[in-house]
């Protein structure tokens, strides 16, 4: 991403939470989102997978082989959500 990229996404972001990122810290969050969209893709190519309500549906040792290294993001994912939903609240 440009350098305009990131000081525009600052803004907006900065404007929708009240929160300030440094271009480092968007940068991480960049990546990993982009590596999670990516595992996204690929899991929804992979057959012999079930799908419900828009969800993939796998046994519990598919989740494991797979899903190892994502733990860290979701773990992020789950912390940049809370911080935005307590954000949000406050500015209301």
């Amino acid at each position: 991403m440009t350098s305009r990229g990131y000081k525009t996404i600052s803004e907006k972001f900065y404007l929708n939470t009240g929160l300030r990122h440094s271009r480092t810290q968007l940068k991480n969050r960049w990546d990993q989102l982009k590596g999670l969209y990516s595992f996204w893709l690929w899991l929804n190519k992979q057959t012999g997978l079930g799908r419900a309500n828009g969800t993939v549906v796998a046994d519990d040792e598919f989740w494991k082989k797979y899903t190892k290294v994502l733990v860290s993001l979701f773990v992020g994912i789950i912390y940049v959500l809370l911080v935005n939903l307590f954000a949000s609240r406050l500015m209301a």
